[in-house]
């Protein structure tokens, strides 16, 4: 079972099994953080259906979640595959590590 979970400016951290992976969140403004949960977990889900390894799939879906608060509302803030791909590289890998 995978456990993942947001951490709002904090990151975010997933485990499964004894690996943990834990990310740092891009630093932007909130405006609004209705949707980012939910921002989070489709760019997680979409990540792995497309094949990437889980440490990239929690970055990608981190960036999500801190596109989504830049935006008032739930579905207008819903990013972009480009706008989740312009913000990854301020999306740091803090750990990857097994427990």
């Amino acid at each position: 079972m995978i456990d993942t979970l947001t951490l709002g400016a904090a990151g975010a951290v997933g485990v499964l099994g004894r690996d943990e992976i834990r990310v740092a969140a891009a630093r932007i403004e909130a405006i609004d953080t209705t949707g980012a949960g939910d921002a989070f977990v489709g760019a997680y889900a979409a990540a792995l259906d497309a094949g990437y390894e889980r440490r990239t799939s929690i970055r990608r879906a981190s960036a999500a979640r801190s596109l989504a608060c830049t935006v008032r509302g739930a579905q207008p803030a819903l990013p972009t595959r480009a706008a989740i791909d312009a913000l990854l590289p301020s999306v740091t890998l803090l750990r990857s590590r097994r427990c």
